[in-house]
């Protein structure tokens, strides 16, 4: 990840510091041994892209996170779709379909 976070700290949308912090194993579990680790935070050039994001965790917990949208996806054309496959009370259908993406960030 540190490359992805490098090239967001080029064009301005994340800063960085490097940070002391405890260590941890393999198992997530504190250790003895402090190490310096880069810490990224956000910009304010990035907030305008920021998404709020809960997705559940291991053991039914709910994570908290925020993802950064550079555009929009929207529907192009319908190429061509496959009538609803009916099983009982479940229906589903096959659409096939173009999309491009608009709103792009500079």
């Amino acid at each position: 990840m540190t490359l992805g976070m490098a090239a967001l700290q080029s064009v301005g949308l994340v800063s960085s510091k490097d940070i002391e912090a405890r260590g941890v194993s393999f198992y997530r579990k504190p250790i003895d041994i402090n190490q310096i680790v880069k810490h990224y935070t956000m910009t304010e050039a990035a907030k305008v892209y920021a998404l709020p994001m809960k997705t559940k965790g291991f053991g039914g917990g709910v994570n908290a996170r925020t993802d950064l949208c550079w555009g929009k996806r929207a529907l192009e054309a319908i190429v061509k779709w496959e009538r609803p496959m009916i099983l009982g009370n479940y229906q589903e259908a096959i659409v096939y379909f173009h999309h491009k993406i608009e709103d792009i960030a500079n």
